[in-house]
C-alpha cells in the first residue's frame, strides 16, 4: 500500500461509478468528483438557507409569543384594576355595616365584662371544700354515721334560739 493513499467516505452510487474508471487521472473521473463536490455545496448552501429561514420563523414566533404574552399580561392588569375599583366602590358600605355591627356589639362587651368580673370574685377554694363537705355528708348518710348525723342536725339549735 502506497503513503500516499487516503480512504474517503463517499456515497455507494459515487463509488461504484469511480471504481468503473480507468484512469484515475482523467477528465471524466474529475467531473465525477467535481459533481459530486458541486452538488455537496449546493446541499449545505440550501441547508444554510433553510437554516436562515429557520431563524427567521423563530423569531417570528418569538415575537408573536412577546406580544401575546403581553397582551394577557395587560388583561390581567385590567382585570385586576375592575376588581379593585369594585372593592373601592363597595367600601363605604361596608365600613357602614362594619361599624352598625360594633355599635350593637359594644352592650354585649359590657354585659361579657361584668360576667367575666363575677366570675373571678367567686372563691373556688370554698366551693371545692363545699363540694367536699356534700360528698361526705352524702356517703355518710347510709347507716350509723347517717343516723348520728340525722340527729345532731335536728337536734341542732344555733345560740340564741330556744327548743
Amino acid at each position: 500500500m502506497n503513503n500516499d493513499t487516503e480512504y474517503v467516505s463517499l456515497p455507494k452510487e459515487l463509488a461504484k461509478k469511480i471504481e468503473a474508471v480507468k484512469d484515475p487521472a482523467s477528465d471524466e473521473m474529475m467531473a465525477l468528483i467535481n459533481g459530486y463536490i458541486d452538488k455537496t455545496r449546493k446541499n449545505y448552501k440550501d441547508n444554510l438557507e433553510l437554516l436562515d429561514e429557520d431563524v427567521v420563523l423563530f423569531r417570528g414566533l418569538l415575537v408573536n409569543v412577546k406580544r401575546q404574552y403581553q397582551e394577557a399580561l395587560n388583561a390581567q392588569l385590567v382585570a385586576e384594576e375592575e376588581l379593585w375599583e369594585e372593592i373601592d366602590k363597595q367600601r363605604p358600605r361596608l365600613s357602614g355595616k362594619i361599624q352598625t355591627l360594633v355599635v350593637d356589639l359594644e352592650p354585649l362587651a359590657a354585659k361579657l365584662k361584668e360576667i367575666d368580673g363575677l366570675l373571678k370574685s367567686i372563691n373556688t377554694w370554698e366551693v371545692g371544700k363545699l363540694v367536699e363537705q356534700v360528698s361526705f355528708l352524702s356517703n355518710a348518710l347510709g347507716g350509723k354515721t347517717g343516723e348520728m348525723i340525722r340527729f345532731i342536725c335536728t337536734q341542732y339549735k344555733p345560740k340564741g334560739e330556744k327548743k
